[in-house]
């Protein structure tokens, strides 16, 4: 079975376009039924809830509390195996910020992270994990 990463900005996707649908929330469906071990990092999930919660403009547009964003992240923690890769994280991106997400799925033992950060798209593979998009991701679950 595969093990994944889902990169941040594909959570806060899946999270903000629940109603609407597309290939964030389908992967996400896609772990619920056991088609592939999500991974994730205490780390990475601060970072979702800060990204979610800090931004009063988000939440007004798109409708949401910071409760719903903390209720998400449980739901996460709860569906996620979790891992702690331990700082410092080595420098594999053009953006400092990218390493956590590298570092997680090299901790995780992942095969895929999945990411719509064009920094980590251009690395394509580093340690035996492959950096897909979403939607190459969906289309190797389907």
């Amino acid at each position: 079975m595969r093990r994944a990463v889902l990169d941040t900005n594909i959570l806060v996707s899946a999270f903000l376009f629940f109603e609407r649908g597309g290939v964030p929330v389908e992967l996400l469906r896609k772990a619920q039924e056991g088609r592939f071990t999500l991974l994730s990092s205490h780390a990475m999930l601060d970072e979702l809830e800060g990204v979610l919660t800090r931004n009063a403009a988000a939440q007004e547009r798109y409708g949401y509390t910071p409760e719903a964003a903390g209720a998400y992240r449980t739901l996460l923690e709860a569906q996620a195996v979790l891992v702690d890769p331990e700082p410092p994280f080595p420098q594999v991106s053009r953006d400092p910020d990218d390493d956590l997400i590298v570092a997680t799925a090299i901790a995780a033992k992942a095969d895929r992270l999945v990411t719509g950060d064009n920094d980590l798209l251009t690395i394509g593979e580093h340690q035996g994990v492959r950096i897909v998009t979403p939607r190459q991701f969906l289309d190797e679950l389907l």
